[in-house]
């Protein structure tokens, strides 16, 4: 409704949710108006064909792939894993990119022993892979190796899961392309699983995780809104603690960035009139 009726429209800014920009998709294509994502990262996104009007300004997870890909290639020598992914649009498609990676990798001997599904507990047809499930299916393929694109609720539910059959899981060691983790990552209370901190972190030892960093630590200005780095971190820490949230940093670092660039070129254009050609971060 909002395309249809009032002053036009040049442009949507949002979302930060993969699975938001992938239904933005369909609105910005009918009344061909562009979308400005300040974090959406999942790699589907790239199709220039699929998603014509999209511009985001963080870089996608097909990054996170590359470089666990490698690692479990080339440094560690794995071969023979098992894989989780979350039913989550953004997992989903992140697990998918890691497959076709393990696919095209002809003569590498790669063998999944299993790949599993793994489903949020509170909506489950009795089919579905709950965390236990997926915890056994996981003992039963005797996999040494498990890569994984969780959130931190859902890994911690699992793990909780898996040490509730034994002690197998001591034998396994955990890489993930999706370590977008918040610091509290590990808190039982929050994930509701019905374990101890100290059992999630001795599970979670020795995790092979990659993302993009959190915020720099070095007290230095934003380019762009001129404010400490180090007050930026410090209000959002405090807003997101206060609203209950998990805090992601990382994301919260890409975002920030974006909204300013965002802002600082609809000045440059609306205010002082100048082309999108000549929009800078220098313009006064």
């Amino acid at each position: 409704k909002g395309l249809q009726s009032g002053p036009t429209k040049f442009a949507m800014i949002g979302d930060c949710c993969s699975g938001a920009c992938m239904g933005n998709r369909d609105v910005g294509q009918v009344y061909n108006v562009p979308s400005f994502s300040p974090f959406c990262t999942s790699p589907v996104l790239s199709s220039a064909t699929a998603y014509p009007n999209l511009l985001r300004f963080s870089p996608t997870l097909d990054g996170n792939n590359d470089l666990i890909f490698d690692v479990m290639r080339n440094l560690l020598q794995y071969r023979r894993i098992a894989m989780v992914i979350q039913d989550a649009a953004l997992a989903v498609s992140v697990g998918d990119g890691f497959s076709s990676m393990l696919e095209h990798d002809h003569g590498a001997g790669w063998q999944v022993l299993t790949s599993l599904k793994l489903f949020d507990d509170g909506n489950l047809p009795v089919e579905h892979q709950s965390p236990a499930v997926v915890a056994q299916a996981l003992k039963d393929s005797s996999a040494r190796v498990v890569w994984t694109c969780l959130y931190e609720d859902q890994a911690v539910r699992l793990w909780c899961a898996m040490r509730k059959l034994g002690d197998f899981w001591k034998q396994i060691t955990f890489v993930s392309s999706c370590f977008w983790w918040s610091e509290r990552w590990y808190d039982v209370e929050t994930a509701g699983a019905n374990c101890t901190e100290e059992e999630i972190f001795e599970i979670a030892a020795g995790t092979v995780g990659v993302d993009k960093s959190p915020i720099i630590k070095a007290d230095i200005t934003h380019g762009l809104s001129h404010q400490s780095i180090q007050e930026i971190k410090r209000e959002y820490t405090e807003a997101c603690t206060a609203n209950g949230g998990l805090c992601h940093e990382a994301g919260a670092a890409y975002a920030y960035d974006a909204v300013w660039s965002i802002a600082r070129a609809a000045h440059a254009w609306f205010e002082q009139g100048h082309t999108a050609q000549e929009i800078t971060y220098e313009n006064d």
